[in-house]
């Protein structure tokens, strides 16, 4: 049995995959036989409802990396800004601008 990384906290099974990444891996195979069946682009994607950057996405994604690919991922900022605030610059008084009180 082969393990795969879902993201850095959970270790997963081969096997167990959201229904998400099925919908998506079906929502392709379907655009594959109705483009081998001659149907124009717009209107295959139109009649599954998806875009097509979507398509193009999902299937680049399955062909790099199976239906790992097709899983959702992880949306979290890889890295936070900190903040570059000194407590002197906290502690300052705020004053009015006597521009704006006109």
């Amino acid at each position: 049995m082969t393990i795969r990384k879902r993201n850095a906290f959970q270790a997963v099974t081969a096997n167990e995959y959201t229904e998400k990444a099925y919908k998506r891996l079906a929502l392709i195979e379907k655009y594959d036989r109705l483009i081998e069946a001659k149907c124009p682009q717009t209107i295959a994607l139109t009649t599954l409802g998806i875009s097509r950057r979507s398509i193009y996405r999902w299937k680049s994604r399955f062909k790099s990396d199976g239906l790992d690919g097709l899983e959702d991922e992880n949306r979290r900022p890889k890295t936070m800004r900190t903040t570059t605030w000194t407590l002197e610059v906290k502690r300052e008084p705020r004053t009015k601008d006597p521009g704006l009180l006109r």
